[in-house]
């Protein structure tokens, strides 16, 4: 899978980076471990890891994108 990244001049939204690291994390399988199997609670890693893409540091931040379908 290749990704195509270009630059442009027009306003990016903060989500805006969120469906290509969706993608990432779908590539790399997070939330399973080196066997392949599912880790426990996949969905907190994969909150957190939205958190750190939207350059939130703190979990507790989690209930802004609460109601959210993109993220």
């Amino acid at each position: 899978m290749d990704y195509i990244i270009d630059s442009t001049t027009e306003q990016l939204h903060s989500t805006g980076g969120l469906a290509l690291a969706g993608k990432i994390f779908e590539r790399i399988q997070l939330g399973t471990d080196e066997t392949g199997r599912t880790l426990k609670h996949p969905y907190i890693l994969r909150a957190v890891a939205g958190l750190f893409v939207q350059g939130r540091t703190r979990y507790e931040e989690i209930g802004l994108f609460r109601e959210d379908p993109l993220f």
